[in-house]
């Protein structure tokens, strides 16, 4: 995919991103749209999702059920080129991650990180070689360490963009894939 089509996903994802669930994935395909997949845990989300993209006129969002990624893994191996993450990142106990209730939505966990730790040794291995790109919503706290530059998986990282919010400052971080195809 040519910088210039990463480039108006760029645009697209900040202004007009019509996904409610926890992962959106951009890919390819050989005519000239793209297919959407998104997934979260919450079947509400999925379903959310599913209703706004067809609200919004959008075709080619495919809504799963899934744990992070795991549904569709093997199937988009390298084949991502846009992949934006809002996982739970508020700081939390560890106990509430994961749980049946409305907390899962935001609980991260310690540094409001554990879903992110999960998620983040996968991103290389889906991710487009050289074009892929990888954003993640976060804030101040969970970034104390810049979780996609130290995470060794060789990823190229920044802040993309950051937005003033009433309780929290939510940064979105832009990694990019370093690795060459094979």
């Amino acid at each position: 995919m040519c910088l210039r089509r990463v480039a108006h996903y760029e645009q697209h994802i900040v202004h007009d991103a019509p996904l409610v669930a926890q992962t959106a994935l951009v890919i390819p395909t050989t005519t000239l749209g793209s297919r959407y997949i998104a997934t979260d845990v919450n079947p509400a989300a999925v379903a959310a999702t599913e209703r706004t993209a067809a609200e919004n006129s959008v075709d080619g969002v495919r809504a799963i059920r899934s744990d992070l990624v795991t549904a569709v893994a093997d199937d988009i191996a390298g084949r991502v080129d846009v992949h934006l993450f809002n996982p739970p990142y508020v700081v939390t106990p560890s106990s509430e991650v994961g749980t049946a209730d409305i907390a899962a939505a935001w609980a991260g966990g310690t540094n409001g990180r554990e879903v992110t730790d999960r998620l983040l040794p996968l991103v290389p291995t889906l991710l487009t070689p050289e074009t892929g790109r990888f954003y993640l919503v976060a804030i101040e706290e969970n970034l104390q360490h810049d979780a996609i530059g130290e995470s060794g998986l060789g990823l190229a990282s920044g802040r993309f963009v950051s937005l003033a919010r009433r309780v929290a400052f939510v940064h979105c971080e832009h990694a990019w894939s370093a690795r060459r195809p094979a």
